[in-house]
């Protein structure tokens, strides 16, 4: 055998040994602290914890999972009640719809976080929430799945009320942020992120935060 044999036999057997050893060593975990399926907790899609990141509806971070509901049931609320764009006669529309797809873009800025559905225990939830408001609450996918009168836009000729809601947005432990709209017609509509905080217990809107539209 030739020495220029030898010598690419022997280089042969070194990288085999490195590539043994390569598949025999498991890779290093970047980050112990994950669930079974591999998505850290804490950090949803990849972004960062605590900067304006949507609640995980498995409850992984931020307000427990059974406090999801409330949340929302909140916001609503603050939108029939007060914010409905009517000063100090409330209407008490007969019926709400609220859309079960959330999207961010309802409060007038730009969403940087995609929607998702809510699903039908939380809506149940949100429903058992606003059970004494005078108003039959109706899911529908979108406000685009409520019909609506060609002429002036109103819902149901005015008997009726579309909500839509964005995600939940975790500030600090106590502090969420969701954006909400309301539409009852051309004329009658408003959009804003409420401020959302854990008082005695129990979630109440305490304020807004960036803008606020209204038609």
């Amino acid at each position: 055998m030739t020495k220029r044999l030898l010598t690419l036999l022997g280089l042969s057997i070194v990288a085999a040994g490195l590539l043994a050893a390569c598949a025999a060593e498991p890779a290093p975990d970047a980050n112990p602290e994950t669930n079974p399926e591999g998505i850290t907790v804490g950090e949803p899609n990849g972004e960062n914890p605590g900067e304006d990141v949507p609640l995980d509806p498995a409850g992984a971070m931020g307000p427990d999972a059974s406090e999801y509901a409330a949340i929302y049931a909140a916001a609503i609320r603050q939108l029939y009640t007060v914010d409905h764009t009517f000063g100090d006669a409330a209407p008490n529309w007969p019926t709400i719809y609220i859309a079960s797809q959330t999207d961010d873009s309802v409060s007038g800025e730009e969403a940087l976080t995609e929607g998702m559905t809510l699903d039908a225990g939380t809506q149940d939830a949100i429903a058992e929430a606003l059970a004494d408001l005078p108003a039959e609450i109706v899911w529908v996918g979108t406000r685009e799945d409520v019909p609506v009168s060609e002429e002036d836009g109103l819902v149901e000729g005015g008997e009726a009320v579309v909500v839509t809601l964005g995600n939940v947005h975790v500030t600090d432990e106590d502090t969420v942020e969701v954006p909400a709209s309301l539409y009852c017609g051309m004329l009658c509509a408003t959009g804003m992120t409420y401020v959302i905080e854990q008082v005695d217990g129990v979630w109440q809107v305490t304020g807004t935060t960036g803008p606020i539209w209204m038609s």
